[in-house]
């Protein structure tokens, strides 16, 4: 979608995350936000533990074996703004998807 696919972080990481940051565009940094199949109305989840380091949170939700759907995405204000749960005694910002701006060529 953004002409960047060279440049993606696709790396799978299994112990936690990548720092908060899948790639940069036009200067900002975007960390995407992926939810299983099992979700029918999947919301934005950021962890709340650690600082906010992205510029931009997108959702993306999985609709097949190795397809994803794009939901929206949310500005870092927004995300630190959002309302925060706990799972587990480790919070978390909530953006629900109803919330989301709408993902548009940039």
């Amino acid at each position: 979608m953004l002409g960047i696919a060279d440049r993606l972080n696709t790396e799978v990481y299994a112990d936690g995350g990548d720092g908060g940051v899948d790639l940069r565009y036009r200067g900002a940094t975007i960390d995407v936000k992926t939810v299983g199949r099992h979700r029918a109305d999947p919301a934005l989840t950021v962890d709340a533990y650690d600082q906010l380091r992205a510029d931009y949170y997108v959702l993306a939700s999985r609709v097949g074996s190795s397809d994803m759907r794009l939901l929206g995405y949310a500005p870092q204000e927004f995300v630190a703004n959002a309302p925060t749960q706990t799972h587990e005694r480790r919070p978390y910002h909530l953006v629900e998807q109803a919330y989301l701006f709408p993902l548009v060529e940039w």
